[in-house]
């Protein structure tokens, strides 16, 4: 029997991955990195047919196991080591999966942290309509200016509409499910006071609060190893610092344009806006989105690039 698979869910670089360490800390909660899987095979399942034929759930399991983000996972699930004979689905794929992974670590309950599934909460809940899900929230200037420095655009007005869009649909979503199926959690709450925020977790998910929870610095290396370059903050106690640092880091003349595009939202959401105006706030935005159109046709004309070279070389390689 499933026991309420737990989904951390939010915008990238909103504390996701931190909140994972510290629920992963629990004595009877594992969660690996991320999955990424469940919705890419989830519109993919026809192409391996009958689900109660054993020949096409292996085929399934060894695509799933073999995932990128799986690969990467700190414990290695062997297929042979599931019991595929009395499961009839894909759901019950996932559960043996993860089931799999929470058992090699010595817990009876598994979660699943991946950002990418945020815009998919009706498609997890219909896969396991007992589950629960955490949404955590991060100051979206703050999301902005991490995007920024790490893998997202250079420009502050489109990553502002990413975490937009992002939250409020997880969050109109998340609250047409029962009140017991969905939670949201505040990053800087979460960083101010850990144990009180985790405590309310905790209490949602049904578990009792464990001290350890709080100490994930301990445990990253072994989760987050392998990207410690982009989660460095990862491998040490919960700093205040970081939280709201656009205060600090963010030109005035980019505080008006944060505002002026997603104002409204952050007021929803609880976080004080920037009410000083700069005159030229307008050319600003004009002038992010001239960047964002040139980074757009760099990025075009390289990927066209790499195509080119690629066809090339399967052109030659097929000439030997």
């Amino acid at each position: 029997m499933i026991k309420k698979p737990i989904f951390i869910i939010g915008a990238e670089r909103s504390g996701t991955t931190m909140l994972q360490l510290m629920i992963n800390g629990h004595s009877n909660i594992a969660i690996p990195y991320e999955s990424s899987f469940i919705i890419h095979y989830y519109h993919k399942l026809e192409e391996f047919g009958d689900l109660t034929v054993q020949k096409n759930k292996y085929n399934l399991v060894s695509k799933i196991l073999s995932f990128r983000e799986v690969s990467k996972w700190n414990k290695t699930v062997e297929a042979e080591s599931l019991e595929l004979r009395g499961v009839t689905d894909y759901s019950g794929i996932i559960d043996l999966v993860f089931s799999e992974y929470a058992r090699l670590h010595g817990k009876c309950r598994w979660g699943d942290k991946t950002p990418g599934y945020t815009p998919h909460i009706d498609i997890i809940n219909k896969l396991f309509p007992d589950c629960q899900f955490i949404h955590i929230i991060r100051d979206g200037r703050d999301v902005a200016l991490s995007l920024k420095k790490l893998w997202g655009s250079n420009s502050i007005i489109k990553n502002l509409e990413y975490w937009k869009e992002t939250v409020v649909l997880a969050h109109k979503m998340g609250n047409m499910l029962d009140p017991t199926k969905y939670l949201e959690v505040k990053y800087e709450e979460l960083v101010l006071n850990p144990q009180a925020v985790l405590e309310i977790v905790c209490q949602f998910l049904g578990e009792k609060y464990e001290n350890e929870m709080i100490n994930f610095q301990h445990r990253s290396k072994d989760v987050v190893g392998h990207l410690s370059v982009t989660h460095q903050n990862l491998f040490e106690p919960v700093n205040k610092s970081h939280i709201f640092k656009w205060k600090r880091e963010m030109p005035n003349i980019d505080k008006c344009v944060c505002d002026s595009v997603t104002g409204s939202v952050l007021e929803e959401f609880g976080y004080e806006r920037w009410h000083i105006n700069h005159p030229l706030m307008i050319l600003r935005k004009i002038y992010i989105n001239i960047q964002e159109g040139l980074e757009w046709r760099l990025n075009t004309s390289m990927r066209k690039k790499g195509k080119l070279r690629r066809l090339q070389q399967l052109s030659s390689y097929s000439d030997k």
